[in-house]
């Protein structure tokens, strides 16, 4: 454990605190592949708010591959920037990074706003994890905000979470603007709970629903959606 601050190492701080953007950029690079220092870590992040693009790139970069696992922690705040282009990056960070993502992301779950939580919620479905299930779950069944509630189904169908489905159930029956987020959900999970269920719902839904059924049912391979699928192609309407 590093006590001292090297000369190295504070050269390099006081590089990334120049204003020079080519300093900054090559002490970034520097770090793509050696040990990242907490507070290089620290302060690198924060040149996510950079205006220069080679900046962020380079920085990116380096928080991205760097092995440091508290990366995620420095860079999971910036979610909630209200530059995009900041905000896409750090998600960017956190999807490469992978599951060593996940509790940072959790923890910061409920601090963001709505617009926080979705946005960690798509990231964790695209991760594929299913550590984040519960979390997940949880939120799903607290919010009132319907983009968070769509990206909660989106993302336990992502993860494929069986644990989720009485919950995307739930979701379905509250509301139209639900129903194709949580079928595609329920396809891409496959158990036979969501199967039974898309095959109960089938008979009573407009063709619009129907449709995201066949289309759930195709991705299942669960013979006894194949063969009920096969037998209601004929009575869809064109």
């Amino acid at each position: 454990i590093m006590k001292t601050i090297s000369s190295d190492m504070l050269d390099d701080l006081q590089n990334l605190e120049s204003g020079d953007s080519s300093l900054i950029r090559e002490t970034a690079n520097k770090y793509y592949d050696l040990e990242m220092p907490e507070k290089i870590a620290e302060i690198l992040t924060q040149k996510l708010l950079h205006p220069d693009n080679g900046v962020r790139d380079a920085v990116a970069n380096s928080l991205i591959n760097n092995s440091n696992p508290n990366i995620a922690s420095y860079v999971v705040p910036y979610v909630a920037s209200k530059e995009i282009s900041t905000r896409n990056l750090a998600g960017e960070i956190l999807l490469k990074r992978g599951v060593s993502s996940i509790p940072a992301m959790l923890d910061y779950l409920d601090q963001g706003n709505n617009d926080d939580k979705k946005f960690l919620v798509d990231v964790m479905g695209l991760i594929g994890d299913l550590s984040p299930m519960q979390p997940i779950i949880n939120l799903l069944k607290v919010s009132k905000d319907e983009n968070v509630i769509l990206a909660c189904l989106e993302a336990l169908g992502n993860i494929q979470a069986a644990e989720g489905v009485d919950e995307i159930i739930l979701a379905y029956d509250k509301s139209e603007l639900f129903r194709p987020t949580a079928i595609e959900a329920l396809g891409k999970i496959g158990s036979e709970e969501a199967v039974n269920f898309m095959i109960a719902k089938y008979p009573e839904e407009d063709e619009l629903t129907k449709f995201s059924i066949i289309e759930s049912f195709g991705q299942i391979g669960n013979p006894q959606a194949f063969f009920m699928m096969l037998s209601e192609m004929a009575n869809l309407k064109d």
